[in-house]
Parts: structure tokens; C-alpha cells; sequence
């Protein structure tokens, strides 16, 4: 009996002692409209993470690594989405220093491949559902001297 009371309360302590960072989706990747008449050879859609971090996580540091290339559909025809990545280059590298915080990232699409392959407009229509998968690398912070 005192071996399963011990048990739980090690479990119970473990679980405790580790904090957590949520990042989650805040704003979907959405695109301005595509349409002929835009002159622009890359169309960029934007979205915005949320990262959450508890007080015992601050001075951590994230890094967001992306895919080189990605893809997404409307259920009739496959876009390539050619490049992601993060708004602000300084925010590759984010240093954990508040509860909340949200951060845009984007998405680019070369509108000239897209209009190679599609000659009729009803297959270009739709809602686009794509995956943009991100590796998140948490360093915990410098140790400093003395310390």
C-alpha cells in the first residue's frame, strides 16, 4: 500500500513540475482574391499563430522551421504553394517574455503555374484546403556564470 501511495505521488509531482507552450493557429492562411487583372507574378497569404507559455517558460527561445514547398487543393485541382515562412525575420528566433503572443506567418503561390495547368475557371473556384506542417525547436536559455 505504501509503495502504490508513493507511486502516485511521484506521478503526481512529475506531472506538475513540467510547464507547457501551446502554439495553436489563431488566424487561418487566407489569400487575397486571384483574379487576371492583378499584375503581380506571387499572390501571399497571411495567418497568425498564438504561442502560450506559462511564467516558468519565459527566457526559453522557439524557432519555427518550415517546409521549402507545400500543398493545396480545392477537391478538383492541386495548387503548389511555393514558399512559408514567418512575417518578421527577427521572429525566427522568438524569445518567450509573456503569457501570450501572436505572430504572423505567410505563404507565397506563383500565379503564373497556376495558369499554365488550369485553362477553366470552375476548376480554379473553391475553398483551398492545404497542410503546412512546422517544426518547433524550444531551447531553454543560458545558464549565466555563478549562477
Amino acid at each position: 500500500m505504501k509503495i502504490i501511495k508513493l507511486l502516485i505521488m511521484f506521478f503526481t509531482i512529475s506531472i506538475l513540475s513540467y510547464s507547457e507552450i501551446e502554439v495553436k493557429v489563431f488566424k487561418h492562411l487566407t489569400f487575397k482574391e486571384i483574379n487576371s487583372t492583378d499584375m503581380r507574378e506571387a499572390v501571399v497569404g497571411k495567418g497568425v499563430l498564438q504561442i502560450e507559455a506559462e511564467k516558468e517558460d519565459y527566457g526559453k527561445v522557439i524557432e519555427f522551421v518550415f517546409v521549402e514547398k507545400g500543398v493545396m487543393t480545392n477537391g478538383k485541382t492541386p495548387i503548389q504553394v511555393e514558399k512559408f515562412g514567418l512575417s518578421d525575420k527577427d521572429d525566427e528566433k522568438i524569445t518567450i517574455d509573456r503569457k501570450t503572443r501572436q505572430v504572423e506567418f505567410y505563404a507565397v503561390v506563383d500565379k503564373r503555374k497556376i495558369g499554365k495547368k488550369i485553362v477553366d475557371a470552375n476548376l480554379l473556384e473553391g475553398k483551398y484546403v492545404g497542410v503546412m506542417p512546422i517544426m518547433i525547436n524550444i531551447y531553454a536559455p543560458e545558464q549565466i556564470k555563478g549562477e
